[in-house]
């Protein structure tokens, strides 16, 4: 309090008499206000509310699952039993030409369905996967499409049309078989047509049908085969035309000749098969063969082809012993009527500057 006294004093002396007055009525009123006792007054507070408030709920996140996330199991249908595969028990003169024939199935797929067979290799006993579900298309049903077709071009030893029959498998592909007819006095060497295979829907297309020897003896027929892969339409038509051929070279020493006797025709289920026996015999025994090859092909009572089958190849031999051989053929339609042999030999290359024994 002193010191504010100086303090104004101090001020009074700096101004004018006016100002001096002035602080003087101030300093008056402070002392008097600082002599007098003090009150104690209570804060003003602002009302207490009136409610609660109320909690905001807490926000519970949502994930979305993660790729770990386990589903609730969906209701699964009611089971179907799994059917009983269909399989075959290789025999003793079975190949897989043969065994895709009888089933109706091609021989890619069988070889697909058999990854872990070799096919030139396969035991007596060995057990092959067919491609079929276990209701296959009964060979019956298998009907020929449209077979007597007109060939743009032939030779004058040909016939002028290659009747063609063609057979559905039981995966939806097409086999054909043109019979190819040498009406000629020689035989004719690697003949090869071009089937035309087309459908209602419009589908077309083409194959090279091949026979599965090289020649073609006068005055006999031998098929060529062709192979369409699925799908196609009910309605089949067919077209074959001459796509290749050579003339037999008179004195040809290409091939050696052999022939079959003592030939037997056993027929197997229900004539859906037929196991053909005999001997074949070379007519010159002093040489030796490199190849030797047999075919058996099968009709029906009308001559329309059912199939094919050629005896695994037997490499190398002597010609100086004759030699049995049996095959089983089988039918892609119907029963079989009949069987033909066919027998072709090759003999070994002769060595520079020497003359081939006829």
């Amino acid at each position: 309090m002193e010191l504010l006294k100086r303090v104004i004093i101090k001020k009074m002396k700096n101004h004018s008499c006016v100002n001096q007055f002035t602080v003087l009525l101030i300093l008056i009123g402070l002392v008097l206000s600082a002599c007098r006792p003090r009150l104690d007054i209570p804060p003003i507070l602002p009302p207490e509310a009136s409610f609660t408030p109320s909690q905001m709920p807490t926000a519970t996140p949502t994930f979305m699952p993660s790729f770990t996330h386990t589903p609730s199991p969906s209701p699964l249908p009611s089971e179907t039993p799994t059917p009983k595969p269909v399989t075959f028990k290789v025999g003793p003169n079975d190949d897989m030409f043969s065994v895709a024939l009888y089933f109706g199935v091609s021989l890619e797929a069988l070889k697909t369905a058999n990854p872990e067979v070799y096919p030139n290799a396969m035991g007596i006993g060995t057990e092959l996967l067919i491609p079929i579900t276990p209701t296959p298309v009964s060979a019956a049903e298998l009907v020929p499409s449209q077979t007597s077709v007109v060939v743009k071009e032939t030779s004058p030893a040909l016939a002028e049309d290659f009747k063609t029959y063609c057979y559905r498998d039981a995966m939806s592909a097409v086999y054909c078989f043109s019979l190819i007819e040498n009406k000629g006095d020689e035989a004719l060497e690697n003949v090869s047509l071009l089937v035309t295979l087309s459908d209602e829907t419009g589908k077309t297309e083409q194959a090279i049908a091949t026979t599965l020897l090289n020649v073609i003896p006068a005055q006999s027929k031998l098929p060529a085969a062709s192979y369409f892969l699925p799908e196609w339409g009910e309605e089949l038509s067919v077209q074959a035309e001459l796509d290749f051929q050579l003339p037999f070279a008179e004195g040809e020493s290409r091939y050696l000749e052999v022939e079959i006797s003592e030939q037997k025709t056993e027929y197997l289920y229900e004539r859906k098969a037929a196991k053909v026996q005999g001997i074949y015999t070379f007519k010159n025994k002093n040489t030796s063969f490199m190849t030797l090859n047999i075919l058996a092909v099968t009709y029906d009572e009308n001559g329309a082809v059912l199939g094919m089958r050629r005896h695994e190849p037997i490499e190398s031999g002597n010609t100086a012993t004759e030699s049995p051989f049996s095959l089983t053929v089988y039918s892609m339609a119907g029963e079989i009527h009949h069987v033909e042999v066919f027998i072709e030999s090759m003999p070994f290359p002769p060595e520079p500057n020497q003359t081939p024994t006829p």
